[in-house]
């Protein structure tokens, strides 16, 4: 691994979403961070009673963690990273790919240590 100096700082990027469809929100996430050229070093889900679902990739830059809350048919995604030309291309590609679905809110923002 190559060795970067890092300064403290976090890019973060948050929406709520409607939309509930488990398998295309995982398939478009792991495509968005491949294209926004994001390392993923691991991945976990887990699926809770009710249709719950948690999914979190934990990349070399940080992570992604996306929520779903089924009764309410709403998602909520969630991504922290070090490097803000990656946190820039994940948002423009979330954006594009999910222009069909009710994206209810979005935050950005850049926090230093």
């Amino acid at each position: 691994m190559e060795n970067i100096k890092q300064s403290a700082e976090i890019h973060s990027f948050q929406s709520w979403v409607d939309f509930k469809d488990i398998e295309r929100s995982k398939q478009v996430c792991a495509q968005i961070l491949k294209d926004s050229g994001f390392n993923v070093l691991n991945y976990s889900e887990q699926l809770f009673p009710g249709g719950g679902f948690t999914a979190i990739w934990l990349l070399g830059e940080s992570h992604l963690a996306i929520h779903l809350f089924m009764p309410e048919g709403k998602m909520f995604f969630d991504l922290a990273s070090c490097n803000k030309n990656k946190s820039d291309l994940f948002s423009d590609y979330f954006r594009k790919s999910f222009a069909k679905e009710k994206i209810t809110s979005t935050m950005r923002y850049s926090s230093k240590g």
